[in-house]
């Protein structure tokens, strides 16, 4: 993906406004709007400012993101063993085993 400057992006957005001296928007209210693009962006395409991570989860069922982390898009494997993780469809998986979330098991079980 290629990279660019904000300072650039404001540049040519200003020549294509024909305001190349900031008079008739001073530059704060350029940079701004670029701010808020990047808002509008992130909340309409999540994966858009997307980071893989590495996340210790806790036993059970629940578990919480990082303090920073707004949404988990995407679980790919178990980092210690390497497996990968599977998506089951919720409603199946509590219609199968009702009591799913009470296990206590330690070792992590694997559907077919």
């Amino acid at each position: 993906m290629a990279k660019i400057k904000v300072s650039e992006l404001i540049t040519r957005a200003k020549i294509t406004a024909q305001d190349v001296d900031f008079v008739q928007w001073p530059e704060a209210e350029w940079l701004s709007w670029y701010n808020e693009c990047l808002l509008s962006l992130a909340s309409a395409r999540t994966d858009a400012v997307a980071e893989t991570r590495t996340v210790t989860i806790v036993a059970g069922s629940m578990q919480k993101l990082p303090e920073d982390a707004n949404k988990l898009i995407e679980v790919v494997r178990n980092h210690t063993s390497g497996r990968v993780i599977r998506f089951i469809d919720r409603k199946i998986l509590d219609e199968q085993h009702p009591n799913w979330h009470k296990r206590t098991d330690t070792e992590p079980l694997y559907y077919s």
